[in-house]
This record gives structure tokens, C-alpha cells and sequence, in this order.
């Protein structure tokens, strides 16, 4: 692997890059409070066959942030564009993971001629406003009050975490992180620090706090719902199962069926968390050298 940083209309940008690039080009978005580092075991095992980039979103990681921290779509769409001119002048594959399939599936739709195909890693059907009305109409008042979330409580549970998730040490942090996970590997070791920094001896995410809860806002307020239909490029949607909730199922289920129907998707269910490239990546390699073929 290799990384730099690089300059994109005055903001700086981190981008990784492993393999040859006069192979085929898979440009891959991270999710919410992530880096392009999560990507690096899937990257590891594609190297040989492709030239696989990742970057750090705006807000995230090494990568600077728009000193307003509003990321309406446009803008960062704008800015994908001319990320994209920069890493490769030919049609790339697009691949996203939550946060970044949001923003793949908009690219996309913008710049249908620079894409060959799309790859969404358990995001880009989720609608927020869907969700928070599912479980509005709940008789249970757990459930109810835990997943029926208004933008302003997402965004306030969003914040307590993002203050919480503190350790002493990034040992601690890796500990932490490996304790929640289905499996382990140095890599995932790698990708986690990558997420982090240390902050006079806390270490804490390195993300921008205000970057993620406007990106929060941006996906709430710019849905692709109403364009589904006007979709015009191939796209593998991967989505996780777990965990296996009975009122979580039929929410998701509703979603993804109304995302596959209208947009004519490909869409295949994995047994894994949201994490789904972290708790399978042999899985999710296997798919994308099917799908990216």
C-alpha cells in the first residue's frame, strides 16, 4: 500500500492505493467515522487483480474538512468528481459501505458515464425517515423509545458515543474493538488505530464531531427514494442479516425490497453485522470479483 495526501480544491484529501494501476480501478467510500484503512484487508486480497483506492471523506482521518462542515450533496459529490479525475481517467468500479454507499449511489447518479458498475456494502437503502415512523407507531415503549430516533436524537446518541469512546491507550482501544468483533486480524488491528488519535494522552476518534453530525443531516434531508427508478447503471447490493431481530428484519426487509424492485438491483443477503466486510472479507471478496468481472 501506498498513501498520500492529496490537494482537491484546497482541501486536503488522503488517498490510498494498493496494486497496479493499469489494472481495473475500485474506488472505495468508508462508512460514518471510519478511514480508507478499513478497507485494507479486502484491499490485501484484491491487490494483485486491481488497482484499489481508498479515501478518507471529508471529516474523516488525514482528510481535511469543508470549513463550514455543510455536506449537502452537491458538494461532495463535486468533490468525489474530482477525485476520481485525479486517481483514474477511465470508467471505475464504485464500491461504498454505509455512509459511502449513500454517497457512491449519488455519484453515480450524477456521473452515470464515469461508472461501470456499483457496489454497496449494507448502505444506500436505508432510509432514516422510514425507520424513525416504523417504530413510531410501536406499542412497545423499549423499542420504541431505542429505535424510533428523530434526526436531533440520532445526532445527540451519535455525539454521546463519539465523547464516550475513549481509552487510555490505543492496546485498550484495540482490545475494546476486538472484543465486539465476530473475528480478528492484524489488519483489522490496523484499520482500527487508523480511526483514532491521541489527544494529550486520550486517545479518541480523529473524525471531525461537527463533520459527522452534519453528514448525519445530509443523509436525512438528500434521499434517492424518488430517483430509484431513473437509476441507468448496475449495482450489487450486499446486505447484512444481523442481528436477528424480528421487528429489525421486517423494516429491513421492507427497504431492501423497495430498493431491489424499483432500482432492479442485484441484491444478495450475507450472514454478518453492518461491519459485514470486517466480519467476512473472504465472502465479500468472492463478490467483488464477481461482480467487478
Amino acid at each position: 500500500m501506498n498513501h498520500k495526501c492529496i490537494d482537491i480544491n484546497g482541501i486536503k484529501t488522503r488517498v490510498c492505493k494498493w496494486g497496479d494501476k493499469n489494472k481495473p480501478t475500485i474506488l472505495a467510500l468508508h462508512g460514518l467515522g471510519s478511514t480508507a484503512l478499513s478497507f485494507i484487508e479486502i484491499a490485501e486480497l484484491l491487490k494483485e487483480d486491481y488497482h484499489f483506492v481508498a479515501v478518507d471523506l471529508l471529516g474523516h482521518g488525514k482528510s481535511g474538512k469543508f470549513d463550514d462542515r455543510n455536506y449537502n450533496i452537491e458538494r461532495l459529490t463535486n468533490w468525489l468528481d474530482s477525485v476520481v479525475d485525479l486517481i483514474c481517467s477511465e470508467k471505475i468500479y464504485l464500491m461504498g459501505h454505509s455512509l459511502g454507499a449513500w454517497i457512491s449511489l449519488h455519484y453515480a447518479y450524477k456521473h452515470t458515464e464515469k461508472i461501470k458498475k456499483v457496489l454497496l456494502l449494507d448502505g444506500g437503502y436505508h432510509i432514516s425517515k422510514e425507520i424513525h415512523d416504523y417504530y413510531s407507531n410501536f406499542s412497545d415503549d423499549k423499542i420504541k423509545n431505542s429505535m424510533s430516533k428523530s434526526l436531533e436524537e440520532e445526532i445527540r446518541q451519535s455525539n454521546l458515543y463519539y465523547d464516550s469512546y475513549t481509552f487510555k491507550n490505543y492496546d485498550e482501544c484495540v482490545k475494546d474493538a476486538k472484543e465486539k468483533s465476530f473475528r480478528w486480524s492484524d489488519f483489522l488491528s490496523i484499520a482500527t488505530m487508523d480511526m483514532m488519535k491521541d489527544d494529550n494522552g486520550v486517545i479518541k476518534f480523529c473524525s471531525d464531531k461537527k463533520s459527522l453530525e452534519n453528514y448525519l443531516v445530509s443523509m436525512f434531508n438528500y434521499t434517492l427514494v424518488s430517483f430509484y427508478s431513473d437509476f441507468d447503471f448496475p449495482i450489487l447490493l450486499l446486505h447484512a442479516t444481523l442481528p436477528n431481530v424480528k421487528h429489525w428484519d421486517i423494516i429491513r426487509s421492507r427497504m431492501v425490497d423497495n430498493f431491489k424492485n424499483k432500482t432492479k438491483a442485484k441484491v444478495k443477503p450475507m450472514v454478518a453485522t453492518h461491519s459485514l466486510h470486517w466480519d467476512d472479507p473472504v465472502t465479500v471478496v468472492d463478490e467483488i470479483r464477481e461482480w467487478f468481472s
